[in-house]
């Protein structure tokens, strides 16, 4: 989208973090302890695992982009 924009001097910035945790992965995780016969907090802690950093990331982790990016 951005390089479409650009030539009409619009300006295109964007945050993509991937995995953020938050209440809605509570909810996810607790499907996923329903329907895959899991222990609550194993699939959030199996999918943090697999982010490369090791962990999802939080709304503290964004803030700065934000901030940056406003």
């Amino acid at each position: 989208a951005g390089l479409d924009l650009i030539k009409h001097r619009i300006n295109v910035n964007a945050i993509a973090p991937g995995v953020v945790d938050g209440e809605h992965w509570d909810h996810v995780d607790s499907l996923f302890a329903k329907y895959e016969n899991r222990p609550k907090g194993e699939k959030k802690k199996l999918v943090g695992e697999a982010v490369p950093y090791g962990r999802m990331g939080t709304a503290q982790d964004l803030t700065g982009m934000a901030v940056f990016l406003a």
